[in-house]
């Protein structure tokens, strides 16, 4: 595989716009076929597409080390989340709920929602305005045929059946494949929904989707568009517009407030 990383950059909406039906063509989505497009926003381009568990350790830590730490992070969120006791989790839903409540797992979220994407690029509380946000857009078939020929994604389940992972997680023994997958979870928890979320997995490899695969050539995986500052002043706009705002994408009390403080001036994100 030639791993060919290619930056195109939007210094408009219409710039974004064309760019984004590009990213369509050389990722080939089929959506005749009913294929999606998945898409994750970074707020600083430098960004790696890797999961939580793998992007900050010690030098020199060993991939069992880190399947140990992963093993202890599981079992302590699972004893001392006493709020989730009573709705019975299963393991994979476990690691879900540890993703969405900023546990290093192994998982990484994606969206089908462009706007949601473009959401975390330019409106994340980290984006000062320093460094360009970008927006990465993925084909989760074609990274499928990696694991298996047909490109399916996967329901949790019938990549690895939920006993076999609670196994796993006890015994601190990793999972059996090398790259990432592409996953079909229920959308039970309700930032997921609001999200319209989905997950890709690593197994052993530890490394950057990005640098696996490549970005931004024709008949890739992934396309990167940064997001230059007129985009980003544009794409704020058309945010506030559609009512893609904190609180639809984190629909709780506490985004709720930050939303209404943000409303009556008690807190404002930079100007770009």
């Amino acid at each position: 595989m030639v791993k060919v990383k290619k930056e195109l950059e939007a210094n408009s909406l219409d710039e974004l716009h064309n760019l984004v039906e590009n990213g369509y063509k050389h990722l080939s989505i089929n959506k005749e076929k009913g294929e999606e497009c998945w898409f994750r926003g970074h707020a600083n381009n430098t960004w790696e597409i890797k999961p939580t568990l793998f992007r900050s350790r010690v030098n020199g830590v060993s991939i069992q080390n880190i399947e140990e730490i992963e093993s202890d992070l599981f079992f302590e969120f699972q004893a001392k989340a006493s709020e989730l006791h009573s709705m019975n989790l299963s393991a994979w839903e476990t690691l879900q709920y540890m993703r969405h409540h900023g546990v290093p797992t192994r998982l990484l979220d994606w969206s089908d929602s462009l706007l949601i994407a473009l959401y975390f690029a330019v409106n994340d509380r980290v984006y000062k305005g320093e460094i360009d946000p970008c927006i990465w857009m993925l084909n989760p078939y074609k990274l499928n045929t990696f694991y298996e020929e047909t490109g399916d994604i996967y329901d949790p389940d019938y990549l690895i059946e939920d006993d076999e992972l609670y196994e796993s997680l006890a015994q601190a023994s990793g999972l059996p494949f090398n790259y990432p997958i592409a996953l079909y979870p229920r959308q039970r928890h309700t930032r997921m929904k609001a999200q319209k979320g989905w997950f890709t997995i690593w197994g052993k490899k530890q490394n950057a989707m990005e640098d696996i695969f490549g970005y931004s050539n024709r008949n890739c995986i992934l396309v990167k568009i940064i997001l230059k500052k007129q985009a980003v002043i544009e794409i704020r706009k058309i945010l506030e517009l559609y009512g893609i705002t904190e609180s639809h994408i984190y629909p709780d009390c506490d985004a709720l407030a930050l939303e209404l403080s943000m409303k009556h001036g008690f807190i404002k994100y930079p100007d770009y």
